[in-house]
């Protein structure tokens, strides 16, 4: 099981705008069951997440930064069926700005207003990332930057002596000589 609890754009700090997910029996899993985040504006995908490799914590949330998460449907896919989802097309009574919308009870459900609590002009001290009507850590008042699916590639040593010169780099460097 996994939905959807917070949904946060905080007006003091919009750079920690976030998505929260919840699983509640399922904590540190690597997902790999082609779970998808998809964000519309309108009738368009503005947004496409794929969470395969994305982990749940400790306490089984997944926090994910996202731009502008409150004006837009947020559907939670899996294997493009919608399972869970914020907001609904065709109404704007769930639509914030500056503000944060949290889950009242378990998940997933179609949307309906009634099951969130939304508050506008929200501080990010009223955001609780990891953290969800009392489940998780909530001490920590700063989203994580999402688990990347795959590890970053150790940086190249260049070749020969670690001075980064490749045998393309100089190459090129000769090449520009005329």
């Amino acid at each position: 099981v996994l939905f959807i609890t917070e949904v946060s754009d905080p007006q003091d700090f919009p750079n920690f705008r976030f998505i929260e997910l919840y699983s509640p029996n399922k904590p540190n899993y690597k997902i790999v069951e082609g779970f998808t985040l998809k964000f519309m504006f309108g009738n368009v995908i503005s947004l496409s997440i794929n969470l395969n490799g994305y982990e749940t914590d400790s306490n089984g949330f997944i926090v994910i930064p996202v731009d502008n998460p409150g004006t837009e449907v947020v559907n939670l896919m899996k294997l493009n069926a919608v399972i869970d989802s914020y907001g609904k097309q065709g109404t704007i009574d769930w639509n914030f700005v500056d503000g944060r919308a949290n889950r009242i009870d378990y998940g997933p459900s179609s949307f309906g207003v009634n099951e969130w609590t939304i508050d506008t002009n929200v501080d990010l001290s009223s955001s609780d990332p990891g953290c969800w009507n009392g489940i998780g850590d909530c001490t920590n008042p700063l989203p994580a930057p999402p688990s990347p699916p795959n590890p970053a590639p150790a940086p190249s040593k260049g070749g020969k002596g670690g001075k980064g010169k490749t045998k393309t780099n100089r190459r090129m460097r000769k090449s520009k000589r005329v």
